[in-house]
């Protein structure tokens, strides 16, 4: 199967079963109702093996710049409100992702549960994600935003919670000329400084 067709595919975002979704994409895009008796349940597994996640981080990419190449987008106050956050999702069991993900746990039958964290920067006013990252549980999402800060820049004002209110963090989203709104815990030694200090407004 062509590398094109296989990406469309998955961007459906196959619910049904393998042979009724080959069928219905052959009819609705190539106008096609012959494929289920030459494209295989196994051809089409076989082919999605091959396609590296990275492709479906880089399309979003492309996406993201040519909307804003095309679109003003909405904007609050003349800034670009954006938004990170981590989240967890359990992987498929396997021999190789064990290996690039690690266990997390052991479910109720014995098996082994490999466990990935991703990460999004988000335009949450234009419904766009503009950034994704994929690791293994065992990296944190502090960790991960320092690839999302690369995309920062002035007129950017920036949201997250408290697990990304530390100082080193505010410091490079500060190096970007971005502007930040981040909830920070009242135990942080930063911010009991800041209070020490007299800091506030």
């Amino acid at each position: 199967m062509p590398f094109q067709t296989v990406v469309l595919l998955i961007l459906r975002l196959l619910k049904s079963s393998l042979k009724t979704e080959l069928k219905s994409f052959y009819t609705q895009v190539f106008k096609v109702d012959e494929v289920v008796n030459w494209v295989s349940d196994a051809a089409l597994c076989k082919a999605r093996q091959k396609i590296k996640y990275d492709i479906f981080a880089d399309l979003g990419k492309m996406m993201a710049d040519s909307f804003y190449e095309s679109v003003v987008g909405e904007r609050w106050h003349g800034f670009r409100l954006l938004g990170v956050d981590g989240s967890e999702i359990n992987l498929p069991s396997s021999k190789e992702l064990l290996k690039d993900f690690g266990k997390h746990h052991t479910n109720s039958i014995g098996t082994e549960v490999p466990q990935a964290r991703v990460s999004f920067l988000s335009d949450v006013l234009n419904k766009l994600t503009i950034d994704t990252a994929l690791e293994s549980f065992k990296t944190g999402e502090q960790t991960m935003f320092l690839e999302h800060v690369k995309i920062l820049k002035p007129k950017d004002l920036l949201t997250a919670d408290a697990n990304y209110g530390h100082f080193w963090i505010l410091k490079k989203v500060v190096e970007t000329g971005a502007d930040y709104c981040f909830r920070v815990s009242k135990s942080s030694k930063f911010i009991k400084w800041i209070i020490r200090n007299k800091l506030t407004p």
